[in-house]
């Protein structure tokens, strides 16, 4: 074999493989993904029309890798184990680019990972455990650089000897199709506190701690779980490894409040994001009006401070206490709000409370009466990039290209349903796309996968939330401006 690239085509796409072994895969519409071995000294040592083989070693380990390629891509390593191993083992890296997004199941023996497109639907590049179990490399979270990701192949207990470790890659037509790589088994693991989980189980080695509570069904294949709000992990002992499933269970919007508006009340309110939840959870009933509390919101400068979330508290404080002057303040400063997602929904919820109190919007801010209405003209220019004018449109069901590819990206960015989390996608982001995803019109063809991944995008992070993995009250505030 030359020291030059091998291309090796297959179904939707080529992977090319180098001299050192590190492979890229190309898919039309959807642009090249490297994927190698961590550590690797690879040497050529085959290729032939349909195969690349390559030998050496990655850390403490002695490597053969094979590449195949035919219907689908196939990465097989065999791996020579010593009996004392210090490193988690085989390490893989995928490396993406600026208009590629990951969503990531690595849940181990059915791990997935998929590459996709950050607008339109696809195609798609799926990378999923055949003969492994894939999990991350080390801890991350949904806030992670999504540019490489590292992933163990290889079993937690691997033992010495000869092991051998499968991948296969494939291009699929969407993020959607991906749904068949997950096992027969599968039913979703987003769930409402007190909602039952049943699946086809009890063939299987299931292993679970409290609080989560097993029990088998009337059908004699199933079994029941039942968890308290929070995050929660079960195993799936299959013949091909071990499945982590986590169980991600959201609490009643009013216990968030009220655990919330403990922590928020007893410090000067800081931000937007604070004053908001902590103004929603004394109109909704769910804590108690105290003078604390009150003065906390009453201290907090909202017309002084930036960020859209404190235009939306300064909104609905002047809807709360019958204050047409701060209304108008929201309004002027909602129209300066600068271009973003979010900006569409508070400037509306700005223009609302101002005619709720008897207000002439247009006037109050000195425009001519007979001009446009916030967001009836089509959003340009950086409003249009930032996904404002995806918003926008939504909003006001006009069903513009800008805003079809807009709502696909969305769908692709919160995964369309799979289980897992997208890497490099942050908390308060993925609260702004679950107010877009809920923004789309109920006569969209579009509209029952965006309402179900809003729904469990919300439940993600209401889980979070209840875990103690999420503290940060902006994410809260967003769900709560879009619900």
């Amino acid at each position: 074999m030359s020291g030059q690239p091998v291309r090796l085509p297959f179904d939707g796409g080529r992977v090319v493989v180098a001299a050192d072994g590190g492979l890229e895969f190309l898919v039309d519409g959807l642009g090249g993904v490297r994927c190698s071995v961590v550590g690797a000294q690879f040497t050529p040592v085959l290729v032939e029309p349909d195969v690349a083989e390559h030998e050496g070693t990655a850390g403490g380990l002695e490597v053969g890798q094979r590449v195949t390629a035919g219907e689908h891509c196939q990465l097989r390593w065999a791996i020579d184990v010593p009996e004392q191993l210090d490193d988690p083992g085989l390490v893989v890296q995928v490396e993406v680019g600026d208009r590629q997004l990951v969503w990531l199941w690595p849940s181990g023996a059915d791990g997935l990972l998929v590459v996709l497109p950050r607008s339109g639907t696809g195609p798609v590049l799926a990378l999923h455990a055949v003969q492994a179990e894939l999990r991350l490399a080390e801890p991350a979270g949904d806030s992670d650089p999504a540019a490489a990701v590292r992933l163990v192949v290889t079993p937690r207990d691997l033992g010495p000897g000869r092991q051998v470790v499968v991948l296969r890659a494939l291009v699929l037509p969407t993020l959607l199709a991906a749904g068949s790589l997950l096992p027969a088994w599968f039913e979703s693991l987003t769930l409402e506190a007190g909602e039952e989980w049943t699946a086809p189980l009890a063939d299987l080695g299931v292993d679970s701690e409290p609080p989560v509570e097993l029990a088998l069904t009337e059908r004699a294949a199933e079994i029941r779980l039942l968890a308290p709000a929070g995050r929660h992990r079960v195993g799936v002992h299959g013949r091909r490894g071990v499945t982590d499933l986590v169980f991600e269970v959201a609490p009643p919007i009013a216990a968030l409040f009220s655990e919330l508006a403990g922590v928020l009340g007893e410090v000067p309110v800081a931000d937007g994001a604070s004053a908001f939840v902590l103004h929603r959870a004394l109109v909704s009933g769910a804590v108690s009006r105290t003078t604390a509390i009150e003065d906390a919101l009453d201290r907090f400068d909202w017309s002084s401070k930036p960020g859209a979330l404190a235009v939306a508290f300064g909104s609905e404080r002047a809807l709360a206490d019958g204050e047409p002057a701060m209304a108008r303040e929201a309004q002027r400063r909602a129209a300066e709000l600068p271009p973003g997602l979010g900006r569409p929904r508070v400037r509306s919820l700005a223009w609302l409370v101002a005619a709720a109190l008897g207000l002439d919007a247009l006037l109050a801010l000195g425009a001519d009466p007979e001009s446009e209405l916030p967001d009836d003209r089509p959003v340009t220019g950086d409003a249009a990039t930032s996904g404002e004018g995806v918003e926008a449109d939504l909003a006001l069901a006009r069903r513009s290209p800008l805003a079809v590819d807009g709502l696909a990206g969305a769908i692709n960015a919160l995964g369309a349903g799979l289980p897992g989390f997208p890497v490099g996608l942050g908390a308060v982001e993925q609260a702004l796309l679950v107010g877009l995803l809920e923004s789309c019109p109920e006569d969209w063809p579009e509209a029952p996968l965006a309402g179900a991944t809003a729904q469990a995008t919300r439940r993600r992070l209401l889980a979070s939330y209840a875990a103690g993995r999420l503290t940060d009250p902006a994410p809260l505030a967003w769900l709560l401006v879009y619900g």
